[in-house]
């Protein structure tokens, strides 16, 4: 059975365990999208990625990201995540600061500063699509969106814009 080189990523933080984690499967191209789906309902985050070979000229690597139950064409914290640790891996290096991920968003611009837990990165995201309407919460959305303002207090809200922390194991998909 294939073993896999596997990170888990703090996103967002410079700070083991006070990020946004996102497991990365590293060098994934022989994994089925059935398999993808089974090691991410398996590491059960809210997200797990695969980072595989482009399938068009141009982009540095192809990533796919999964939730536990399907996957998606795009998110953020993800996308940094894997970023820091396929540099990290040492699979891409950044040329001038720059690289480009294709996934089922397309090919996304990604800025890069610095190195290891001071390395920052920038994504420029997809334009937003509207993936659904459902009717049927149109009545009760105005009430939430009020009862929410009501219970709210105040806050503000920093972020450090990336980076991370990372560990290595190795899941094996059966």
């Amino acid at each position: 059975m294939p073993t896999y080189r596997f990170k888990q990523v703090d996103a967002f933080t410079s700070r083991p365990l006070f990020g946004n984690p996102v497991a990365v499967v590293l060098d994934a191209d022989d994994l089925t999208d059935d398999q993808m789906q089974r090691i991410a309902n398996w590491t059960n985050l809210s997200e797990t990625t695969f980072v595989l070979k482009p399938t068009i000229a141009g982009p540095a690597y192809r990533l796919r990201i999964f939730t536990p139950a399907h996957e998606l064409p795009f998110a953020g914290h993800p996308t940094i995540g894997s970023c820091h640790a396929i540099i990290e891996g040492g699979i891409v290096t950044p040329k001038d600061g720059r690289l480009v991920q294709e996934c089922g968003a397309g090919n996304l611009p990604l800025r890069i500063e610095s190195a290891g837990a001071k390395r920052r990165i920038w994504v420029e995201a997809p334009e937003a699509k509207l993936m659904g309407e459902h009717p049927e919460l149109s009545s009760s959305l105005p009430e939430v969106l009020e009862a929410q303002s009501l219970n709210r207090r105040p806050r503000r809200h920093s972020a450090t814009a990336l980076t991370g922390s990372s560990s290595d194991s190795r899941p094996s998909p059966k």
